[in-house]
């Protein structure tokens, strides 16, 4: 019994000694903090697992990336190689990473039972490739893709830029931001409450909402469609000829700012709301009902504005107003 106890006591120290040779800091004078963080440092550096791996593909093939909480980073490159790297957290089995004719495979696997931690991925895939991403609570940002994007978010945010690219975003609580180029594109952006943001875009637009705000600042917009039910919404921008801006709200405000007033052809309508303008028009009242209206056509008429509204107030002016 007393080797036993002497053992014990001689590997007791053997460890204060290891400890303290290691963090000098945790001795009987270090600050518990700092100890406690340095021993338990090594225990969080296994807690993931760093990945780098890389696969030759196609220049302008089609890179599909699925995860479930985390981040997921995409930024385009010159290469004609998908390259990733990051952490898998604790309790992830694998990355399943598959390359297969045109189509590379990236997912996170996650076990069936049991409880896993975030994963963080950045993937840089060739710049002409088509994307798509799909995540639950993990964000997405992606740079430099010039190929069609579609991306999928349940509590995540996303965020990316277009270089001419069709774009499909949709999040439940997320927010979406999204920068054109300037190039025309066909671009679809559908969130429940959280938020949507976009700039410089060309083409066609279409974004919807429950209850979160959207932000469009525009550069020539061929079609826009935009509807919301509580949220508040911003549109400014050129509208082209034979354009249209088919727009709907329930509660929330509707503001719209133009390039210019010529070959407007307007339809606003509230049921109760407020219409307000700055062409000097005058909105109407039907019969004995709080729905109000206001109708005006200019020049040419092609350019279609067309709003509707329950309790939302509705806000129409433009940059260059003739006189």
């Amino acid at each position: 019994m007393n080797a036993l106890i002497h053992h014990a006591l001689s590997r007791r120290q053997t460890v204060r000694s290891l400890r303290r040779a290691l963090f000098p800091a945790c001795d009987q004078r270090g600050p518990l903090l700092l100890c406690a963080t340095l021993l338990l440092y090594p225990m969080f550096a296994l807690a993931q697992t760093s990945i780098d791996e890389r696969r030759d593909v196609l220049a302008d093939g089609h890179v599909e990336i699925v995860n479930v909480s985390g981040s997921v980073e995409v930024i385009g490159w010159e290469r004609s190689e998908v390259a990733v790297t990051g952490t898998l957290g604790r309790g992830v089995e694998r990355l399943e990473f598959q390359v297969d004719d045109d189509r590379t495979l990236l997912e996170v696997i996650y076990p069936r039972a049991g409880r896993s931690e975030a994963s963080h991925l950045v993937v840089k895939v060739p710049e002409q490739s088509s994307l798509e991403v799909r995540v639950v609570s993990a964000s997405i940002d992606v740079e430099g893709v010039n190929g069609r994007q579609r991306l999928n978010s349940v509590s995540g945010d996303i965020e990316t830029e277009l270089a001419g690219s069709d774009l499909e975003a949709e999040s439940v609580s997320g927010d979406l931001d999204v920068e054109g180029s300037g190039a025309p594109s066909i671009v679809s952006l559908k969130t429940v409450s959280g938020s949507i943001e976009a700039s410089a875009l060309d083409g066609e637009l279409e974004a919807g909402t429950v209850s979160g705000r959207i932000e469009v600042n525009a550069g020539l917009l061929d079609r826009a469609r935009l509807g919301t039910t509580s949220g508040r919404m911003t549109l400014e921008g050129g509208l082209a000829s034979g354009g249209r801006y088919d727009i709907s709200s329930t509660s929330g405000r509707v503001n719209v700012r133009l390039d210019h007033d010529a070959d407007l052809d307007l339809d606003l309508q509230s049921f109760a709301g407020d219409i307000e303008n700055c062409f000097g028009l005058e909105s109407k009242r039907e019969g004995y009902s709080p729905e109000r209206s206001l109708r005006f056509r200019s020049g040419a008429g092609d350019r279609t504005v067309r709003i509707r509204t329950m309790s939302g107030s509705i806000g129409i002016c433009a940059d260059e107003v003739s006189g």
